[in-house]
């Protein structure tokens, strides 16, 4: 009896065991996954990095456009002055274009600061990204763990249950 009570129980342990190994086994798949979303995560705040990267370019080089126009605006200002004929219609188109110019500057202006503020955001979220793929890589790392240990345990229960059988078998 107390070595069919031993058996019972090493095929308890067993059991048990299969269990906490199936349990270690879907935690490593959800952090895997978990790594994988994280890696998608990186390759999108990159491109959107990227992407602001290239609205800062374009931004920079319309407020260079800006600046020429309002140059330009300038030099006809000054012949419209030389040209006192011409120089009601020549003044109110210059003043009309440096307006423009004026406000395209400006609005460029803050496009180029939304797309700091962008490009800074971009680089906090891969930090963050980075940061939790190490998170997950740590995870799955301590999933192995629990698994290998679980491995051995069951290995042991094994060996706890031929002991109990040997020992069922000497007492008969």
């Amino acid at each position: 009896e107390v070595a069919a009570a031993r058996v019972q129980e090493a095929q308890q342990k067993m059991r048990m065991k299969e269990e906490a190994r199936k349990l270690a086994q879907q935690q490593l798949a959800v952090a895997t996954e978990e790594v994988e979303r994280a890696r998608s995560m990186v390759a999108e705040l990159k491109a959107a990095l990227d992407e602001a990267k290239q609205i800062l370019r374009n931004a920079e080089a319309e407020a260079s456009a800006a600046q020429q126009k309002l140059q330009m605006s300038e030099q006809e200002f000054q012949r419209a002055r030389d040209a006192e004929a011409k120089c009601k219609a020549i003044l109110d188109n210059a003043t009309a274009s440096l307006q423009m110019a004026a406000r395209d500057l400006c609005q460029k202006n803050n496009q180029l600061q939304a797309a700091n503020q962008n490009e800074r955001a971009a680089k906090q979220q891969m930090l963050a990204a980075k940061n939790q793929e190490e998170v997950c890589k740590q995870d799955v790392a301590k999933a192995r763990e629990q698994q290998k240990r679980a491995e051995s345990e069951e290995q042991k229960c094994s060996q706890e249950r031929e002991r109990a059988a040997k020992d069922l078998q000497q007492s008969e």
